[in-house]
C-alpha cells in the first residue's frame, strides 16, 4: 500500500522536475541560436567603399551651405532650433501617450515596443 502512495507522489515529482529542465535547457538554445544569427556591429563613421576625400568634402559643403557674415554662429544658431524641435517633440510625445478609455474611468499610458 505505501509503495502506491510512493509512487503517485514520485512519479509527478519527478516528471514535473525533467519538464522544468527541458524548458530551462530549450530557452538556453534559443537565446544561443539568437545570438548566433546576428552579426556583429562595426565601429564604422561611414559605409565602405567611401573615400576620406569625400568626407572632407561634405565638411565643405556644409560650411558653404551655412555662409553667413562672420558675426553670425550658424552652429549655435543650429544648436538652438535644433533644440527647440527636441522640448517641442517632448511634449507632444507625453501627450500622445496617455489613453482615456470608458469616460475617463479607465485610464493609463500607451508604450509602444518592439
Amino acid at each position: 500500500m505505501k509503495d502506491k502512495k510512493a509512487y503517485k507522489f514520485i512519479f509527478p515529482s519527478i516528471a514535473i522536475i525533467v519538464l522544468i529542465i527541458g524548458i530551462l535547457v530549450t530557452q538556453q538554445k534559443k537565446n544561443q541560436d539568437n545570438k548566433e544569427i546576428l552579426p556583429q556591429p562595426k565601429d564604422v563613421a561611414f559605409s565602405e567603399g567611401h573615400e576620406e576625400g569625400e568626407w572632407i568634402d561634405k565638411l565643405n559643403w556644409i560650411e558653404g551651405m551655412h555662409k553667413c557674415d562672420s558675426n553670425v554662429n550658424w552652429r549655435a544658431i543650429n544648436y538652438h532650433n535644433k533644440y527647440n524641435q527636441y522640448l517641442v517633440n517632448l511634449q507632444n510625445k507625453s501627450k500622445s501617450n496617455v489613453i482615456s478609455i470608458a469616460d475617463g474611468e479607465l485610464t493609463g499610458e500607451w508604450r509602444e515596443t518592439g
